[in-house]
């Protein structure tokens, strides 16, 4: 069952953040190829276990007809995405982080080039770009209630960056759970198309409440919220493969991840 609101758009906040300059490069796809990857765990000179992620060119969609790009070192590897064409790279490099924030790349096939797109602390819990590569959906803070004794304060922040106009905007989303309910444990952001969706997290993997937001005009529109029906049984769980987006599923997938 799903219930559909249309949930009240509370604060946007507008900043501005600037890209990076290039980085590296590696030779630029032609027409008809595109990226897979490969990612291997090693241990570091100071005995420190590294993931490296290996970016190949793929000729034809045929993955016997590749060629090794580059290799990055100490890579975030569940955090690893594509846009839906496969000629764009996403990761965050851990090396070239400073303190707590995360720093994330994107690599361009087109002109064979990896930048450095922006750097943020709230990066290390997870993000998504949209499919089409123009945009960052983050959970830039969260509230939660303490000890689940107040849901007055269950809410989040979710940071919207726009990558070609180098644009940061805030949303605040505050699904309503009565105060007989399951705090909210936390939240996630998934993709779907260019919409994103985050999720609120509730005990046993339940997802207690699902907002939709569109990057383009900022409009976010709750489409789930158990906490305004009674009971667990009619809510999905984030561990449900209907609810999980390309970017968890490609990691299973071996025409993107190489089996090597």
């Amino acid at each position: 069952m799903r219930i559909l609101f249309l949930f009240l758009f509370l604060t946007i906040q507008i900043s501005l953040a600037v890209a990076g300059d290039v980085v590296a490069r590696f030779t630029p796809l032609n027409d008809g190829e595109r990226f897979a990857y490969t990612f291997e765990s090693v241990r570091s000179p100071s005995g420190f276990l590294m993931r490296n992620m290996t970016l190949y060119t793929v000729r034809n969609n045929d993955i016997q007809d590749i060629s090794e790009l580059f290799t990055w070192e100490d890579i975030v590897w569940n955090h690893i995405q594509f846009t839906n064409d496969l000629r764009r790279a996403f990761f965050i490099d851990l090396r070239r982080s400073e303190g707590a924030a995360r720093t994330l790349y994107m690599a361009v096939g087109a002109t064979g080039e990896v930048k450095k797109i922006l750097q943020n602390d709230r990066l290390r819990a997870g993000f998504r770009v949209s499919k089409d590569g123009k945009f960052i959906v983050f959970v830039g803070s969260q509230f939660l209630s303490p000890s689940g004794r107040s849901h007055e304060d269950e809410r989040v922040i979710i940071a919207v960056y726009d990558i070609e106009n180098g644009i940061m905007a805030e949303i605040e989303w505050r699904p309503h759970r009565p105060p007989y309910r399951d705090p909210i444990g936390g939240w996630t952001v998934h993709r779907f198309d260019n919409i994103f969706r985050i999720y609120a997290d509730i005990e046993m993997g339940f997802i207690g409440a699902i907002a939709e937001l569109d990057p383009t005009t900022l409009e976010l529109t709750t489409l789930w919220n158990c906490f305004s029906v009674s009971g667990l049984d009619s809510s999905p769980r984030i561990s449900d493969e209907d609810w999980q987006d390309d970017v968890t599923l490609q990691h299973r997938n071996p025409n993107i991840r190489l089996q090597r």
